[in-house]
């Protein structure tokens, strides 16, 4: 916004069809369970180099790891699982797609109102 690059609006248009929209479904630390906890511990290491000079991650997640804890892998992560992450999987994908389809009702609907005036 202070560049002029985008708008509030643009802003929130952008998050609630991006990251805001899917963490409706899939909350951070589930996300990283789905991805793998090994994978987000290098990941994490990565982005510590930029903002404090270090490539170690935070002791929960090094500790995590090396308690063989990656997430729907192991069946361990962030949460329990008891089905490498399926139910979780489908779950929000078949939520996601409900929502999807509901909003896009929505918009129809918009439509047919701006139209009739």
């Amino acid at each position: 916004m202070e560049t002029g690059v985008a708008t509030a609006e643009d802003i929130d248009i952008a998050m609630k069809g991006s990251v805001g929209f899917k963490w409706f479904f899939c909350n951070p630390m589930e996300i990283q369970d789905l991805a793998g906890l090994e994978t987000t511990k290098a990941m994490v290491g990565k982005i510590m180099e930029d903002l404090s000079n270090t490539k170690e991650g935070p002791f929960f997640l090094t500790e995590m790891v090396g308690n063989d804890q990656h997430g729907i892998r192991t069946n361990q992560g962030f949460y329990k699982y008891d089905d490498y992450g399926e139910k979780a999987i489908y779950t929000r994908d078949d939520d996601f797609l409900d929502l999807l389809k509901l909003l896009n009702s929505k918009v129809d609907r918009d439509k047919l109102v701006a139209t009739s005036k």
